[in-house]
């Protein structure tokens, strides 16, 4: 029996996975033509405005993340009540959320506009809608909680890879501001098409602060989580901009358009396994039944993507001299990037540390990959200062294997412990 169920789980997950990486590919072409129809300047520009959407989901406050822990867990004990009391309060605090963003967002543009000019103002326009509907789509993907759910959630990305692909040509046609299109387009369709398709469509969004607070008390601990892997994102770029410039920045972007694969692959096979393992904590009580999905997923995506890694090694010299001599200077930065990517599965397995609720565990392993983000970039940059950017992503490949070895110890030891092999485990 289990047998046939990892067999399901994984052909589900497999087809969710393709869809996926099909998306993840053309984030990086967008991210590629974005280096060779724009000036560094410009993309530093829009590399700069963008910081602040890391820190946005922090007025979240971990409800969403809440709700896409509890859920699969309440549903996996048959409690379909108290799970449909969960989805009314995240729908009702994601509006309520969009519209603290809103406001923000008018301030800021008004404050950048008259210091900072049209241009950073636009910006800031941009990364208000992309905030806004991030929340909603927040809230949305976490009610695509089974298998079958994730099938459809399977179509919805299908459905929005032409859309992504057609929002590439505002980057030619209006450079700057052409990112600007296409970073609300690739926001908005996904939000859109998820609210067409999403389970519990007839659920009607309220507060009931007793619930908001239950959610709370574990989306809190998971907001930080979460919050620190985002923010740690950002860390390299300001360590770039401390040891150099905004156009050094914009040199920066071949990498980026890597990170930016790292960041989606492990994040999207994760929105499948993630809520398959809170299911089967939830039906058995058991945080070891899940070992065998674990092990094999920090097996797998390794394997999985090192040949797309070695690809992008042999043909990062190619790629930049013909197509972004612009970027010429960013090929090791690119190559190295590669490889730390071969090394990013502990972005998908760490989060079951949180069905658990084994917090103290897990924020061991977030505030690992946190301090690495900036320490080891900041190091390197000692060895290397005349290749800030070579140096930078040396570091961040050793942060990813330092996580990658982190975290499957603390699994390993953790899905183990009695306090989390009982029926009576929450």
């Amino acid at each position: 029996m289990m047998s046939i169920l990892q067999s399901k789980l994984f052909r589900t997950g497999a087809k969710y996975s393709v869809v996926s990486t099909i998306k993840s590919v053309v984030a990086m072409v967008a991210g590629m033509v974005i280096m060779f129809w724009l000036d560094p300047s410009e993309v530093g520009k829009w590399n700069t405005v963008s910081i602040f959407l890391a820190y946005a989901p922090f007025l979240q406050l971990g409800i969403q993340s809440g709700l896409s822990i509890e859920l699969p867990v309440t549903l996996g004990r048959n409690e379909e009540v108290k799970a449909r009391q969960f989805i009314a309060n995240g729908f009702g605090f994601a509006i309520l959320v969009s519209m603290v963003i809103l406001l923000i967002g008018l301030l800021m543009t008004y404050y950048f506009y008259h210091r900072l000019g049209l241009d950073i103002a636009m910006g800031v326009v941009a990364i208000t809608i992309v905030a806004i509907c991030s929340s909603f789509t927040l809230h949305f993907i976490a009610r695509f909680r089974s298998a079958r759910a994730f099938d459809m959630l399977t179509k919805v990305i299908a459905i929005e890879i032409p859309f992504n692909v057609f929002a590439i040509w505002f980057i030619y046609q209006f450079h700057y501001y052409g990112i600007i299109i296409y970073n609300i387009i690739i926001a908005i369709v996904p939000a859109v098409l998820m609210y067409y398709y999403m389970p519990y469509k007839n659920i009607k969004p309220t507060i009931q602060w007793n619930d908001i607070f239950s959610l709370g008390k574990i989306g809190i601990a998971l907001m930080f989580q979460n919050q620190l892997q985002k923010a740690a994102q950002t860390l390299p770029r300001w360590v770039i901009l401390a040891k150099s410039s905004i156009t050094t920045l914009g040199l920066f972007t071949p990498a980026m358009a890597v990170n930016q694969l790292i960041g989606l692959v492990p994040g999207q096979i994760g929105q499948f396994f993630h809520p398959q393992m809170g299911y089967i904590y939830g039906k058995t009580g058991c945080a070891k039944s899940m070992w065998p999905y674990v092990w094999k997923m920090n097996l797998i995506l390794p394997l999985m993507t090192s040949p797309l890694a070695l690809v992008l090694w042999f043909m990062a010299p190619w790629l930049l001299e013909n197509f972004f001599p612009k970027y010429i200077e960013s090929m090791w930065a690119m190559r190295i990037m590669a490889i730390a990517f071969v090394f990013s599965s502990s972005i998908t397995t760490s989060w079951v540390l949180n069905t658990l609720h084994a917090f103290k565990y897990a924020y061991v392993f977030s505030l690992t990959n946190f301090v690495g983000c900036f320490v080891f970039p900041y190091l390197m940059t000692y060895l290397w200062p005349e290749h800030i950017l070579t140096a930078v992503t040396i570091g961040l490949a050793i942060n990813n294997f330092v996580c990658y070895l982190v975290n499957f110890i603390l699994l390993r030891v953790v899905l183990f412990k009695s306090q989390y092999n009982s029926l009576n485990s929450n």
